[in-house]
């Protein structure tokens, strides 16, 4: 009988803890349209992928076709990566060819190491423009 009240005292005590059911977690961020264009070498950015990151945060993935590019983002400060890929050539298994593989080829300078920010307003972003060099 006495085990009895210890579970059912624990049980009240861990409800009472976690706010009686409440949702816990960090509070969903809130997404705006942002939206605009990235050149490849002075050039509209054929086919391509941004997304829009902050510490701690991952974002949403937008596709580029034909340098246009329009999504969802949180607000706030965020850094622009911007990746491309196109297929290697095959990788040798002895003296056959094995499996390709998809590589990035924008550097690191403006996806995973780029330092540049911009500004994610409430009302969204639909003026973005981003120059990349392949080189």
């Amino acid at each position: 009988m006495a085990k009895g009240l210890a579970v059912a005292a624990i049980s009240a005590w861990m409800f009472t803890l976690s706010g009686c059911g409440a949702p816990s977690g960090p509070a969903p961020v809130s997404q705006v349209t942002v939206a605009g264009t990235v050149n490849l070498d002075g050039k509209p950015m054929p086919d391509g992928q941004i997304v829009f990151t902050s510490p701690g945060m991952s974002g949403a993935l937008i596709p580029i076709k034909d340098g246009k590019f329009e999504g969802k983002s949180g607000t706030g400060d965020k850094k622009p990566e911007i990746r491309a890929f196109r297929t290697s050539a095959p990788v040798m298994m002895g003296d056959k060819p094995g499996p390709t593989v998809e590589e990035n080829y924008i550097p690191a300078r403006y996806n995973i190491d780029s330092k540049q920010t911009v500004k994610i307003e409430a009302a969204g972003r639909k003026d973005l423009t981003f120059d990349v060099e392949s080189k």
